[in-house]
C-alpha cells in the first residue's frame, strides 16, 4: 500500500503543475485541469472580496457534472431538467445524490473553446489556452449580478464544479453548485 501513495505523488504533482497557459487540444482536453482552474479563480476572487474559499463537495460535483451533460444534450442553458421529478431543480440533483441539511444555487453558462469570445467590452478573450478560457468562464459570471451574488455569497460554503465539453459545436458547458447549510 505504502508503495502505490508513493507512486501516486508524482502523479499528482505532475497534474498540479501542469501550466495553465498550455494550447487547447480537442484530441486531449483536460477537463478536470479547466474544472479546477475556475473553481481556483472563483476562490481568488471569494479572498480579494473578504470570502472564505468554498471547499470542493463531491456531491455538488456529481451533481453538476450530471447538469453539465445535461445541458450538452439540451443544447441550450437551463437549471431545470425535464423529466425525472427526482432531478428537476438544482436542489433536486443535489439532494438526489444524497446531500443533506443544505440549501443549493446554481451558476451554468457556455463558453467556446478555440474560439475568439465577445467580452463585452468592445474585446475578445482568445480562448486558446486553458488559462484565457477560464478567465472567460469567470468574467462571464463577474459580470452578471445574480451569477456574482452566488459566488460572493458568505453563507455559501460548499462548491461542486463540472464541465462538459460539446466537440462539435467547441461548446463547454459549466454548472457549479453552491451549498450553505439548512
Amino acid at each position: 500500500m505504502r508503495i502505490a501513495y508513493l507512486l501516486f505523488i508524482p502523479v499528482l504533482f505532475g497534474f498540479i503543475s501542469a501550466p495553465a497557459d498550455r494550447s487547447i487540444d480537442p484530441e486531449e482536453f483536460d477537463v478536470q485541469f479547466l474544472e479546477q482552474l475556475v473553481h481556483d479563480k472563483i476562490n481568488e476572487l471569494r479572498i480579494q472580496k473578504k470570502r472564505i474559499p468554498l471547499i470542493s463537495d463531491s456531491i455538488l460535483y456529481v451533481s453538476a457534472q450530471d447538469h453539465s451533460a445535461y445541458l450538452i444534450k439540451l443544447g441550450k442553458l437551463s437549471h431545470l431538467q425535464s423529466g425525472d421529478k427526482s432531478m428537476k431543480t438544482p436542489q433536486d440533483r443535489a439532494e438526489y445524490y444524497g446531500i443533506e441539511g443544505y440549501w443549493v444555487g446554481e451558476n451554468i453558462l457556455y463558453s467556446y473553446y478555440n474560439s475568439n469570445v465577445d467580452n463585452g467590452k468592445n474585446g475578445q478573450f482568445k480562448t486558446y489556452t486553458y488559462e484565457i478560457l477560464a478567465e472567460a468562464i469567470l468574467h462571464s459570471w463577474k459580470t452578471s449580478s445574480s451569477h456574482l451574488a452566488n459566488i460572493l455569497n458568505p453563507e455559501y460554503t460548499l462548491s461542486g464544479l463540472a464541465l462538459a465539453v460539446d466537440f462539435e459545436t467547441k461548446r463547454v458547458y459549466v454548472c457549479q453548485d453552491f451549498a450553505k447549510a439548512k
